[in-house]
């Protein structure tokens, strides 16, 4: 039978006096406990979590909450960004931000109290030939190129994509570069139109909650 143990890389948040919230952050994944499932040291620091009437232990195991007690989680941690430093160094990628304005005042965001979000103005034409330019310097020949539009909320100055991106892709179709693109966004500005171009133009697209 095998034994397991809470992982090192969990982050606990009393919510109440019956829930904790974990998140792990190798996976991740945050979820809410039931307070009574964990065991607690004399200083009240988590040291342990009750298996015994838990009927989702191979959920715990997949989302990074508990591991096998004999995996070394540095060693993990280890393999882990020498893969993404690996990838890192076949991939070229260039992040946008083409304001840091935003239609939402979301409480988590972490830029929400920085004085350039309010006086943050659009990107315009000579920084986005200047931007064009560098992204052409970044691809590499026959490997994929990544182009994240992040900010703010890009989707304020949708007007931009579609020739920003055309021209990237030009650049790349010229060095046999895969091109690769990724937004973020809240989605407040989703029209059935701007939908259908992202689904076409798009690898991923992520798109934040509002609270």
């Amino acid at each position: 039978m095998k034994r397991y143990k809470l992982s090192r890389y969990n982050l606990y948040f009393s919510i109440n006096s019956n829930y904790i919230a974990v998140f792990n952050s190798i996976t991740q994944v945050l979820s809410l406990f039931i307070k009574k499932w964990f065991f607690f040291n004399s200083a009240g620091k988590i040291i342990g979590l009750d298996l015994s009437n838990c009927k989702i232990e191979s959920l715990l195991l997949e989302k990074g909450f508990i591991t096998d007690e004999k995996i070394d989680e540095e060693e993990l941690i280890k393999v882990i960004y020498e893969d993404r430093y690996f990838l890192l160094n076949q991939e070229a990628g260039l992040t946008i931000i083409l304001t840091f304005q935003c239609n939402f005042d979301c409480c988590y965001c972490y830029q929400r109290e920085s004085p350039i979000s309010s006086t943050s103005k659009f990107m315009n034409d000579e920084v986005i030939i200047k931007v064009v330019k560098f992204a052409n310097s970044l691809i590499q020949e026959n490997l994929p190129f990544h182009l994240n539009f992040f900010g703010g909320e890009p989707l304020l100055k949708y007007g931009i994509f579609p020739g920003f991106i055309e021209k990237v892709k030009s650049f790349c179709d010229k060095k046999h570069s895969s091109l690769f693109i990724h937004v973020t966004t809240n989605g407040y500005n989703f029209t059935e139109r701007i939908v259908n171009s992202l689904l076409t133009l798009c690898k991923t697209m992520f798109v934040s909650q509002f609270r």
